[in-house]
């Protein structure tokens, strides 16, 4: 998604005018919530204490007046503010909710708990409530330096937890090589760290998955072979040897059309090279690796294909990359019916391995529009 707090402040910066650094005030001063502050600014207890003061004062006039034009004044900022943060508020709103849609429509069974907002644009004023009304989940603001402990005297508590949720790319970063990980999920999900695995036990895991895919193409090129020769065995059975009956022939001619369109059909479906071709090539490098890919036949009461299923069983690193290869894998002319049947983290024994390792499984349909005559024909006979 590219929108976030740059996009609030120079909306600010163009509604009202002023700096970068002033919109950075407005922004987290007032916020989206129109209505509540106005009602904050209507509620200054200052009103009541000087009206029951004003007997006693020549100069309440004066003061109503000004306090009155400050009232009015601020009242107005935060109305120019939130008229300038609503079309980028409601760009992000639309973006989420086309994210959600598309996990919920993979995800049937699953219910989203929880969603968290990190970086500058989570501190403008009251955007978790709007977001948890509009999208129907709760959403909370994430601080991962909430017990961060300092080591300096100088810098206070309240200080760190002010930084909050605008470090945590930066917090992030940080850890990286101390191979410390942020773990921004509840605390009863939140996967346990293990040590790093061989080098040898990774590269033993790939060389099995390199192999299954081997095994799967070599499985779908035989028995296509096989159904080839089912039907020229078929033919020299029929061969007129010993009667030349009229019945005899019409089989044989039958048998031999089938045939020619089994062969033609066999020529029309693109090598099978091909095909796991243009789907190694789909994933960005480094992302993906798959364990096993197979295709099982659906034949029809005749026993001919009408369509292939596919499987796909593989290791990702990020779930955004196994979001990426089922979209990718949808718009290819001949795949249909594309999902993710699943996406877990990879265990060893009880414990969750890595939590950026997942382990999916994608299905989906290969049509074979070319075996319909291959049909027809079988039916007449």
């Amino acid at each position: 998604m590219r929108i976030g707090d740059a996009d609030f402040t120079e909306s600010i910066c163009a509604e009202i005018g002023v700096s970068p650094e002033a919109a950075e005030l407005l922004k987290r001063r007032h916020g989206i919530a129109l209505k509540e502050e106005e009602q904050r600014l209507l509620a200054i207890a200052v009103h009541e204490e000087l009206e029951q003061m004003s007997d006693a004062l020549d100069i309440w006039g004066d003061l109503r007046s000004a306090l009155g034009e400050e009232v009015e004044k601020e009242k107005s900022e935060a109305k120019r503010v939130a008229v300038a943060v609503r079309y980028p508020v409601e760009r992000l709103v639309g973006e989420i909710e086309r994210s959600l849609g598309f996990w919920r429509h993979n995800n049937p069974s699953k219910v989203v708990g929880q969603i968290l907002l990190t970086g500058v644009g989570a501190l403008l004023k009251d955007i978790d409530r709007l977001l948890s009304a509009r999208l129907g989940a709760p959403v909370t603001i994430a601080n991962p330096l909430a017990r961060l402990r300092s080591g300096s005297p100088t810098v206070k508590k309240e200080e760190i937890e002010a930084a909050g949720t605008a470090l945590t790319v930066a917090y992030g970063l940080a850890l990286q090589e101390s191979r410390r990980h942020i773990n921004l999920m509840p605390a009863r999900k939140a996967p346990t760290r293990r040590s790093g695995l061989h080098i040898r036990q990774v590269g033993a895991l790939f060389l099995a998955a390199a192999i299954s895919l081997f095994a799967a193409l070599l499985t779908v090129r035989l028995s296509y072979s096989a159904q080839i020769s089912a039907v020229e065995e078929e033919c020299k059975a029929l061969a007129p040897k010993n009667s030349r009956g009229p019945a005899l022939m019409q089989r044989l001619k039958l048998a031999k059309e089938s045939l020619l369109v089994a062969r033609k059909a066999w020529d029309a479906v693109p090598d099978w090279r091909e095909v796991m071709r243009e789907i190694s090539v789909l994933p960005q490098q480094g992302t993906l690796w798959f364990r096993a890919l197979s295709f099982d036949a659906v034949c029809d009461q005749n026993g001919n294909p009408t369509h292939y299923k596919l499987r796909i069983e593989g290791y990702s690193y990020g779930a955004q990359a196994v979001t990426s290869l089922a979209v990718a894998l949808s718009r290819l002319p001949q795949m249909c019916d594309i999902r993710t049947e699943s996406l877990l983290p990879v265990t060893l024994g009880d414990e969750v391995f890595s939590r950026d390792l997942f382990m999916f499984v994608i299905t989906g349909k290969l049509r074979l529009k070319q075996w319909q005559r291959f049909r027809d024909l079988n039916a007449e006979r």
